[in-house]
């Protein structure tokens, strides 16, 4: 899960540029949705690379492109707009994996692989405690 993590947020980058850079680029989010990335770009500064492209074509599967800008727009601080895309990115992703439970699906999931571990856990412990009782007998 980590390196889902990692890979859905290799767009997101803190700058502070507008959309449009220096070079004529523009940003993810609007050579996706083919339009002209204004300098003020809301989304500019969350997808600014050709994994910006990738990010954001798995966004606007899920989520209607003015509802992220609108939500985005909301958020005063850069930090935590920085949050609330990488947030997005993986919500989309989770719910894109499994559309009917999303993240609540892939919690279950883990809820399930740890009682199995703890269940492990305890016999494993069970086999020590009789063992070491084992030794005791044997010392006797």
């Amino acid at each position: 899960m980590a390196e889902e993590q990692s890979n859905m947020s290799g767009s997101i980058r803190s700058n502070s540029n507008g959309g449009e850079g220096g070079d004529g680029d523009y940003c993810g989010a609007c050579k996706y949705l083919r339009r002209k990335c204004a300098p003020d770009c809301i989304f500019a500064p969350y997808f600014n690379s050709e994994q910006g492209v990738a990010d954001f074509a798995i966004v606007e599967k899920v989520f209607e492109p003015s509802n992220v800008s609108r939500l985005l727009h909301e958020i005063p601080d850069h930090h935590n707009r920085l949050t609330a895309v990488k947030a997005i990115i993986c919500d989309a992703q989770v719910r894109i994996d499994d559309p009917i439970y999303g993240c609540c699906g892939r919690i279950l999931k883990l809820e399930k692989r740890l009682r199995s571990l703890q269940e492990q856990i305890q016999k494993k412990e069970k086999v020590k405690r009789d063992l070491e009782k084992q030794i005791q007998n044997l010392q006797k």
